[in-house]
């Protein structure tokens, strides 16, 4: 019976400290870059972000007023832009269409400061990654509000079935009150993917999943050893996800091309479920949030995969990836 409650022990031991190991490189990320994203917004940079995103709204065939929504769910996130869209959204006549593809570019790109950060430190640069993700938005948008103003889709009024409050200054106190409760969150989520992954791969059941998702990401330049890694992001989300996406991109198993593709994708396409309800709750539609937004994530990183198919292995590391990620896997 000792042998057992030592093997018992052993076992939630070393599930503790995987977690704990993985949740502390995230953080380590994620801490300094939110109090940064807290810097940036006291001194206004949401609101000078929103000036430079008028005319950029306007092509995508929306109100400048909106660039607000977006700028604060950029530097923010999405609860961030939800909060501003509460207290503008009174005042416009918004349609659906309008909604969706707002909710769209939202989802491509917001938290930069953060999820760019969790890219980094999986070893991608900064650059390639924000230009892919801010410029896939407005590609987005533009092709879905096209579609709606060509075929007068989805132009009747725009009714939040859900309708976020509306920002307030906290102090600086319930702030990081609030910072801490999301990270303890993320730690035991963190902790609960290292238990499923643990029981998935006593079970086989891993292999098998692996197996499944080869056969959809094997056209985007990526093997299996890249699956789990983009459906991590792809259901989760990339800050919860963070903690194994960087432990996968570190674990040396991916080359330089699948550990750019895969977040390339995530970066598209992530928290699949619950921004996606998020946004469809303040009245988008489901068709351009979710299918439109994933079919033209994985048509756009394989236009990319095609595109740098011509480059040679060490070009493709010094344009995409960190040096010194590169140089360990080389």
């Amino acid at each position: 019976m000792s042998i057992i409650k030592k093997i018992y022990y052993e076992f939630i031991r070393d599930l503790l400290v995987k977690s704990s190991k993985m949740s502390i490189e995230l953080f380590k990320v994620m801490i300094p870059l939110t109090v940064l994203t807290k810097i940036l917004e006291y001194f206004g940079a949401v609101e000078f972000l929103a000036r430079m995103l008028e005319p950029v709204m306007s092509l995508i065939g929306l109100k400048g007023e909106l660039g607000l929504v977006w700028a604060a769910s950029m530097i923010t996130n999405i609860y961030g832009g939800l909060s501003v869209f509460a207290g503008v959204y009174p005042g416009m006549d918004l349609t659906r269409a309008d909604i969706t593809v707002l909710g769209l570019i939202i989802l491509v790109a917001h938290s930069l400061p953060v999820e760019l950060g969790i890219a980094k430190k999986a070893g991608v640069k900064v650059f390639p990654m924000l230009a892919l993700r801010v410029g896939s938005a407005v590609l987005m948008g533009f092709m879905v509000s096209f579609v709606c103003t060509k075929f007068s889709l989805l132009q009747g009024q725009g009714i939040p079935v859900w309708q976020p409050e509306k920002s307030v200054d906290t102090d600086i106190f319930a702030w990081v009150y609030s910072q801490g409760t999301s990270l303890f969150y993320i730690f035991l989520i963190i902790l609960s993917l290292v238990v499923l992954m643990d029981i998935l791969e006593r079970l086989k059941i891993m292999d098998w999943l692996t197996k499944k998702i080869t056969l959809f990401i094997s056209p985007l330049g990526m093997t299996k050893n890249a699956g789990f890694l983009a459906v991590t992001g792809f259901t989760l989300g990339i800050t919860y996800g963070g903690g194994l996406i960087i432990n996968e991109a570190e674990s040396g198993q991916l080359t330089d091309r699948e550990v750019f593709f895969s977040l390339s994708l995530m970066g598209l396409s992530h928290g699949i479920i619950e921004d996606t309800l998020l946004m469809a709750a303040i009245g988008g539609s489901l068709w351009g949030l979710l299918f439109a937004r994933v079919i033209l994530s994985f048509v756009f990183i394989r236009v990319i995969v095609a595109g740098t198919s011509y480059l040679s292995d060490k070009r493709f590391s010094a344009l995409f990836i960190e040096q010194k990620k590169s140089l360990q896997q080389n």
